[in-house]
């Protein structure tokens, strides 16, 4: 995801270039399933969702499956949008939770569904 020019910024800090990166790994073992990641907007984010088939569209974030969430409509709605921004959660913003599904299946469903983004 860090790598596509339709996604602006990736939230992991199993990337090298997170700024969390080097106290993560001084601090836990493994970097988790789950990261967020930033579209241009949030016509950008309900085009990705609409063609996304493998992740379930929920708030939750623990399951066997792939959750995918839009924190701005969703856990924060009733978060004043100023507040929302200033913690970095803009209308662009998506967060997934990798499930057990097939890590290239989930792949190719991303980059099929950025590409009507």
């Amino acid at each position: 995801l860090h790598r596509h020019p339709k996604v602006a910024h990736v939230y992991y800090p199993g990337l090298s270039h997170h700024e969390g990166h080097v106290i993560h790994r001084e601090q836990a073992r493994g970097f988790g399933a789950v990261l967020s990641f930033e579209l241009e907007n949030e016509q950008a984010v309900r085009t990705f969702v609409k063609y996304a088939y493998i992740p379930v569209f929920a708030v939750s974030l623990g399951a066997v499956e792939s959750i995918l969430s839009y924190p701005a409509k969703m856990s924060h709605a009733a978060m004043p949008k100023a507040e929302r921004l200033r913690r970095g959660i803009t209308d662009g913003l998506l967060r997934i939770s990798v499930g057990l599904e097939a890590i290239d299946d989930l792949i190719a469903d991303f980059e099929q569904a950025l590409s009507y983004v």
